[in-house]
């Protein structure tokens, strides 16, 4: 028996852009960030038209009901960067990034990348980590003397 509920995934369109902002942005203030710090990340929040013609961008479901998206970026023919993994704000720590996260590992396999990278949000650290991730290196933050760590996975 599979209790687990079944999640299903569609290309995201173009008519999805403020679907999709809007997912990121609800996500990221559901950590708690003032206006001011979210008025930092509103381009990198934004996911317009071009963005969605130029790269991989999955909605996600789970039984018919939408519950977030990612989105990848070929860096080149080895390495896929996981440029957004974003849940609605109600549909985490149900086990939906974990499997989400899988299938876009699985992607990457499939694809035949090498290795999946990306800049974790200092909240989702433990979450990278125990997808079996390992630190890298860092990235300097918007926020003044704040690093972020760069994650890679083996495909």
């Amino acid at each position: 028996m599979n209790l687990s509920p079944e999640l299903t995934y569609q290309q995201a369109e173009i008519q999805d852009c403020q679907l999709l902002t809007e997912t990121a942005t609800r996500s990221k203030q559901d950590w708690g960030y003032s206006d001011n710090v979210m008025e930092l990340w509103k381009d990198d929040l934004l996911i317009d038209e071009d963005y969605i013609r130029k790269n991989t961008v999955i909605k996600v479901y789970v039984t018919g009901r939408f519950i977030g998206f990612f989105a990848v970026i070929a860096l080149d023919n080895e390495i896929l960067e996981i440029d957004h993994l974003w849940l609605l704000p109600g549909e985490k720590r149900k086990g939906f990034g974990s499997l989400i996260f899988k299938t876009i590992l699985q992607y990457g396999k499939t694809n035949a990348f090498k290795k999946a990278i990306l800049i974790a949000e200092p909240n989702a650290k433990g979450f990278y980590e125990k997808m079996g991730g390992t630190v890298q290196g860092t990235f300097q933050s918007k926020i003044k003397d704040r690093q972020l760590e760069i994650y890679h996975y083996t495909l």
